[in-house]
């Protein structure tokens, strides 16, 4: 007779035309520590350098699965074989992860390239295998000025301060597989809708790794512009407002 859960039970013991009987309690206990599992498995998906949409939890069991009570750091390794034992890679980023009363709840957990991975837990000897997580690049959907162009410039004279653009997908993260030219152009209006009748040069710019580093801007008319920036079917940009002015003119806003 043997019993398969860590439990108090009670015995019922019948047989026909006689009267049952009810045993006094059993109380079965947790055999020792046999293995650790993830409860909480990492995400089948994720994107590079954001934090996974869950995050692991792992749990000490005896060899019947039961709970069992287990402590220590966990650390965590990652792998490209399936079985955490082959091709072994870095760029897995998680907060300091202790297991406590046979419990470890993981946070901040997310990997810096693209690739599918596998994901190696161990907590006081024990070792466990996730489930593969497939890390993507971000893909863009929109450009952001992350750096904007000088608010005061002369007419023809390169700006002071050179913008900065951005290819980010929907979470804002930087999508660093772009590389897509990016066209600008000088508008009348901060919706970037109507064009300024002066030349704004250079006209586009490549990015790199996403970001486009724009360099020796300039604009040949006077009075107040924006900068636009498109690419594609990216949902484009508009810089705040530039005041180009005459040489040897300066106006305060």
């Amino acid at each position: 007779m043997s019993y398969s859960l860590a439990t108090t039970v009670y015995l019922k013991f019948s047989g026909s035309g006689l009267t049952s009987v009810c045993s006094n309690a059993v109380v079965i206990s947790a055999d020792a520590v046999d293995n650790i599992v993830y409860i909480t498995q990492p995400p089948s998906t994720a994107t590079v350098g954001q934090l996974f949409s869950a995050q692991p939890v792992l749990a000490a069991r005896d060899w019947m699965g039961n709970p069992e009570t287990l402590s220590g750091a966990v650390t965590f390794t990652t792998f490209t074989g399936s079985t955490c034992s082959s091709g072994s890679t870095t760029g897995l980023s998680v907060n300091a992860t202790t297991m406590s009363a046979g419990v470890a709840t993981t946070s901040g957990m997310s990997f810096s390239s693209a690739k599918a991975i596998y994901i190696k837990a161990t907590v006081g000897g024990f070792t466990v295998c996730s489930t593969k997580v497939t890390v993507s690049a971000p893909v863009a959907t929109k450009l952001v000025f992350i750096i904007q162009p000088a608010r005061q410039v002369f007419g023809g004279v390169v700006f002071s301060t050179q913008p900065q653009i951005a290819a980010q997908d929907s979470s804002n993260a930087t999508a660093t597989t772009y590389v897509t030219a990016i066209a600008l152009k000088a508008y009348k209006d901060a919706t970037c809708t109507t064009l300024a009748s002066g030349n704004l040069t250079p006209t586009s710019v490549t990015p790199s790794s996403g970001v486009a580093n724009v360099t020796a801007l300039k604009y040949s008319g006077y009075g107040p512009i924006y900068i636009g920036a498109s690419s594609g079917a990216l949902t484009a940009a508009c810089s705040n407002l530039v005041q180009a002015n005459a040489p040897g003119f300066f106006r305060g806003f």
